[in-house]
């Protein structure tokens, strides 16, 4: 942590993220004790888990586009060149597919997804890939699209049910 601090010139973290920590880690509780030993003496401000669920933490939720998978992009998604099953690649592609039901007038498949993603039960933020202007409007847009349904949200939730995009 102090070399963290000195190479950041600072005296403190504003959000200290663990990034996809082990589950054991995670369900042994002491990297809880030292985050919170940290924040006692003043050297973060607060800490966050990507992807826990554990009670009292902000869930920071990542990857919120399947690796470009659930966006209108048609062009070459992160995961084509990732997944180096094409096997698994295909069918990754189908699953997304399903959610395109999602599409509408004023609303985009990358906007439902995030609007899906920041409604889930205990996550507050999103990680987003923006590599353009026009990738940071579409996002911004789903704050301003029209909203997921609750039968929207009934139907995503029945196809999560038959295996995840990621």
């Amino acid at each position: 942590m102090e070399e963290s601090l000195e190479r950041l010139a600072t005296d403190y973290i504003d959000l200290y993220q663990l990034h996809d920590p082990p589950e054991d880690v995670l369900r042994r509780g002491e990297v809880y004790e030292t985050l919170e030993k940290l924040k006692s003496e003043g050297k973060i401000r607060s800490y966050g888990v990507a992807l826990a669920r554990e009670r009292h933490l902000a869930i920071l939720a990542r990857i919120p586009f399947a690796q470009g998978l659930l966006t209108n992009s048609g062009k070459e998604t992160k995961a084509d060149y990732l997944e180096r099953d094409s096997k698994a690649l295909r069918l990754r592609k189908e699953r997304a597919q399903r959610f395109h039901f999602l599409v509408m007038e004023h609303r985009t498949m990358a906007q439902a997804a995030l609007q899906f993603v920041l409604g889930l039960e205990g996550v507050t933020a999103a990680i987003l890939g923006v590599s353009s202007r026009k990738h940071l409007r579409e996002n911004l847009g789903a704050l301003t699209a029209p909203p997921l349904t609750p039968k929207e949200q009934a139907q995503i939730s029945q196809i999560a049910k038959q295996g995840p995009v990621r």
